[in-house]
């Protein structure tokens, strides 16, 4: 005979349920701006009706020059850099507040020779949480 322990099965589930969740919420994003020094990639991400922001990061990845992430929406900008390279930590996280629709992203290493690969963090966010945003397009690849 087999025995179910319901706690330990409810909690499996709240514990899958979340993990879900904050996969689909988030958007990653990796690239590589190659040897130019005014290399820029550029993205654009789309959030959903419901989001009052765009909340983002870049890490660098492998060794080169710092990547710095900028976003764009309605004549506002933000961005960050990742200023130390030598760790596997994202820069600190900006917010640029201008609701739903499509967010302009891009990409720069600061006019420095070298190649940079770089991984990206957005959260489309409104009321507190996470909302739905369709992923990123590319317009530029440098």
């Amino acid at each position: 005979m087999i025995f179910f322990d319901l706690r330990q099965t409810r909690r499996a589930i709240c514990l899958l349920g979340t993990l879900y969740a904050a996969g689909v919420a988030a958007h990653p994003q990796s690239g590589v701006l190659l040897g130019d020094p005014n290399a820029v990639d550029i993205y654009q991400l789309g959030c959903d009706s419901g989001t009052e922001s765009l909340r983002f990061s870049v890490r660098a990845l492998g060794k080169g020059p710092a990547p710095t992430f900028m976003v764009y929406k309605d004549s506002a900008a933000r961005a960050t850099t990742d200023s130390n390279v030598q760790d596997s930590e994202f820069s600190p996280e900006v917010e640029l507040a201008k609701g739903s629709g499509n967010y302009l992203l891009f990409v720069s290493k600061g006019g420095k020779k070298g190649r940079r690969s770089y991984g990206l963090e957005s959260h489309c966010w409104g009321g507190g949480t996470h909302t739905d945003g369709t992923g990123y397009g590319t317009i530029q690849n440098q």
